[in-house]
């Protein structure tokens, strides 16, 4: 029952299964084996005694070996002081058990002789011995750490593959997301024009935002026909009392932009400003040609609106991918008013 806790803790300790385990003591027998031979061939005649000498140092040995690796694994690198004060302290305490156990209850002649005549030089050389302790530990604590290393490596690739496997499986859904909403469109268009439209409009939405994902850049020409696509589904969506006036020009298909961002910046007008006004409608305007873009989008905005900080980081975004496209060549305003809120974005194009 006592080895069986010992193989337990042992387990617990350095997360070993039975076949670790066996290895650990297989090469502990083999070590000893090799070790006892070569103590035999300078030993001038070998008893009981030194048998049970040899054997009991052994264990010891043994358990400090263990006791040092354990405390290198709570304390390093963290700790490293009192990792290896600890270390050093264990050492000293067996070399010091290892010492009384030889001289004052087995009484080995060998030690009791070199006890009467230099017992400092006795514990010194016991110390010396117990001190490889530390350097074998220290080796075998590095040894677990590559384990370790290796272990969250493949861990690692397994969580990618993971990811990527999922990955794959969110491309072929949206698919059949995108297969059933025509296989509705088909069926309603004929019953409802407007319900036709709106599906068709969330068709191409959906399809923009999810094909957005696999890229960093989009053609303006694209961005600004899903910005007509939203707003013409917001107006379904309203009764056509969505008041929105959107001019673009230039040869918007020769230009290239992070997507969505555009499409962000017109969803927080609807989203933040007030759409059913038609004196004071959203004002949205874009303009290109070979020196720069230029976007601007103007609205009145809700006074219940009180939720500024989603916006901000919304704003905080769309200023980071911008950021990383063109670095300093690009210029976002925010000109927010009493009454009217403002949105200027100006693009050089890198020559």
């Amino acid at each position: 029952m006592k080895y069986h806790h010992l193989l337990n803790h042992i387990k617990n300790s350095f997360n070993m299964d039975k076949s670790e385990i066996k290895i650990h003591i297989t090469a502990w027998i083999v070590f000893y084996l090799v070790d006892f031979c070569f103590v035999i061939s300078f030993t001038p005649a070998v008893n009981v005694a030194s048998l049970y000498t040899y054997l009991s140092t052994v264990v010891l040995y043994i358990c400090c070996f263990y006791l040092i690796v354990e405390l290198y694994n709570r304390f390093l690198p963290e700790n490293i002081v009192k990792g290896v004060l600890l270390s050093i302290v264990s050492v000293l305490i067996f070399s010091g058990i290892n010492f009384f156990w030889d001289v004052f209850v087995i009484e080995y002649a060998n030690s009791v002789e070199r006890y009467n005549l230099r017992p400092w030089n006795l514990y010194l050389f016991e110390t010396w011995r117990f001190s490889t302790n530390g350097l074998y530990a220290f080796a075998y604590w590095i040894y677990l750490q590559r384990i370790k290393e290796q272990q969250i490596h493949r861990e690692t690739e397994k969580e990618l593959y993971k990811a990527e496997v999922a990955f794959l499986k969110a491309q072929i859904n949206p698919h059949f997301l995108f297969n059933t909403l025509n296989f509705v469109y088909g069926d309603i268009a004929e019953k409802s024009t407007k319900a036709g439209i709106a599906i068709l409009s969330l068709t191409k939405l959906l399809r923009y935002s999810v094909e957005s994902t696999k890229t960093e850049s989009t053609s303006l020409k694209k961005e600004a026909d899903i910005v007509s696509e939203y707003i013409v589904l917001q107006n379904l969506r309203f009764d056509q009392k969505a008041y929105v006036e959107f001019n673009k020009s230039g040869p918007l298909m020769l230009f290239g932009m992070p997507p969505l961002v555009l499409l962000s910046l017109v969803e927080n007008a609807f989203k933040y400003g007030i759409i059913d006004d038609k004196e004071n409608p959203i004002k949205i305007n874009l303009t290109a040609d070979k020196n720069s873009l230029n976007f601007t989008c103007k609205n009145m905005k809700r006074l219940d609106f009180k939720d500024k900080e989603t916006t901000s980081v919304g704003i905080a975004n769309i200023k980071r991918r911008l950021e990383l496209t063109y670095g300093s060549n690009y210029t976002l305003l925010i000109i927010e008013g009493d009454r009217y809120y403002e949105v200027k974005l100006e693009i050089i194009w890198k020559k």
